[in-house]
């Protein structure tokens, strides 16, 4: 298996050189014929064992609304993720469409053919995750399906521009981090689209199972690879109950692990009883693998960054 992947974003503008770059990730890749010039910039960028591709399409050389790009399935992985940062793009996979608008995710099985019509102007982002859950063939299904707009789609999002963004390369511990960190979020706002659970939620049985997860979490907030898998077999639940455990106080599990190291960095960064640690030590101290990425979700959880809220002793922490 081929796997060089582009360094920076590279200028394409023969339909036929793009063809033969992704290729090797793409089966299949084919354009119809077009009645325009062609030109967009590109950027590849490979994530632990996951794939990720931005394409800015200056001109496609399609009439509108014409799906003129087509591939037969991806050569590697079982889905592909497709994020719309600008404009708009249509997507026909089993005889269904999805229309993709700015924001916004679409799913979609990696072993069907697809065709594609990217808006000229639009931009789009692409993940091939390496770790594909079995039970997204159930969620996604053939012709794909869009995610509604949430926190931890968004977040995703940001990962990945992060990634797409860095002019060194990461080292492999981080780079694998990110790739779990960034298919668990995906895979939490994937989530949000089953029923909620598989049992009375009233039920004294279930909330003590809430308050066995939550004291969990608490004791683990220091292990970056902590996942709703691992949760969910420590305290004798299934992955879907334990989601409709944390949907009952309006969270996933993995943003209430996100939101419980945010708040205990945020305590630590104001008591005493830590004077002398940096805010580099205190993001791994809570299995932050990215202190620039720490750093970036502290300040959209309290509106400062890390330093200004150690030095402010007057700001009020937000649950």
């Amino acid at each position: 298996m081929r796997t060089r992947i582009v360094s920076g974003y590279r200028k394409f503008d023969r339909p036929e050189e793009w063809v033969e770059e992704i290729s090797p990730y793409f089966i299949g890749a084919r354009f119809q014929q077009r009645c325009g010039h062609f030109l967009l910039h590109a950027h590849f960028e490979a994530v632990a064992g996951s794939y990720l591709f931005d394409i800015d399409v200056r001109r496609s050389g399609f009439r509108p609304g014409q799906r003129g790009f087509s591939i037969d399935g991806v050569a590697t992985h079982r889905y592909f993720a497709l994020w719309q940062p600008r404009g708009t793009s249509s997507i026909e996979q089993a005889h269904k469409v999805i229309n993709l608008t700015a924001g916004r995710w679409a799913f979609f099985e990696a072993g069907l053919p697809c065709s594609f019509n990217v808006v000229d102007g639009s931009r789009v982002g692409v993940m091939v995750p390496e770790r594909g859950e079995t039970r997204w063939a159930e969620l996604i299904g053939q012709g794909g399906r869009t995610l509604p707009r949430s926190e931890d789609g968004d977040m995703a999002a940001a990962l990945i521009s992060e990634s797409l963004g860095r002019s060194t390369p990461t080292n492999p511990f981080i780079q694998q981090s990110l790739e779990v960190l960034m298919v668990d979020l995906l895979d939490s706002a994937l989530e949000r689209l089953t029923p909620s659970l598989d049992a009375d939620p009233r039920s004294s049985k279930l909330l003590t199972k809430l308050c066995q997860a939550e004291e969990l979490i608490a004791a683990e907030l220091g292990n970056p690879t902590l996942r709703p898998e691992d949760i969910g077999r420590a305290i004798g639940v299934s992955r879907r109950a334990l989601y409709g455990l944390f949907s009952q106080i309006g969270e996933t599990p993995m943003s209430y692990i996100r939101r419980q190291r945010l708040k205990e960095a945020a305590r630590r960064l104001r008591s005493s009883d830590e004077e002398g640690l940096t805010i580099t030590r205190i993001a791994y101290d809570l299995g932050f693998t990215d202190p620039s990425h720490f750093s970036r979700l502290f300040r959209a959880q309290y509106g400062v960054s890390p330093r200004e809220w150690s030095l402010d002793g007057s700001g009020l922490l937000h649950a």
